[in-house]
This record gives structure tokens, C-alpha cells and sequence, in this order.
């Protein structure tokens, strides 16, 4: 592995935290709508865990 390859590896992650971290501070704890909340949903729509664990089960993770 060159130095060149290694710098490039170390700059593109470091940019990418610098991004997350800004976009954390933009969005704080989350984005909370009363608005959000109240709408009344789709029957079949699966609750946060059934949401999760479907990406989880979905992609090969576990």
C-alpha cells in the first residue's frame, strides 16, 4: 500500500465525519413534528422495529 492510497483513504474518511458532524449539529436530537406524528398511517405500514429488523434480516447483517 502506497502513502499516496493511505492519505487519500485518511482525507476521504476524515471529510466524511466532518460532513456527519454537521449534519448532526443541524439536526439535533431528531426531527419532531407534531404534524408527523398525527398523521394517520397506512395499515400496513410496520412499526420502527418491524422496520429495522426487516433492513437487518433484509440485507444479510444477522
Amino acid at each position: 500500500m502506497n502513502r499516496s492510497f493511505l492519505f487519500s483513504c485518511l482525507a476521504f474518511g476524515t471529510l466524511n465525519f466532518i460532513g456527519l458532524a454537521i449534519g448532526g449539529m443541524a439536526t439535533g436530537p431528531g426531527v419532531v413534528s407534531d404534524w408527523y406524528a398525527s398523521l394517520e398511517k397506512a395499515p400496513w405500514t410496520p412499526s420502527r422495529l418491524g422496520f429495522w429488523c426487516g433492513v437487518d434480516f433484509g440485507d444479510g447483517r444477522v
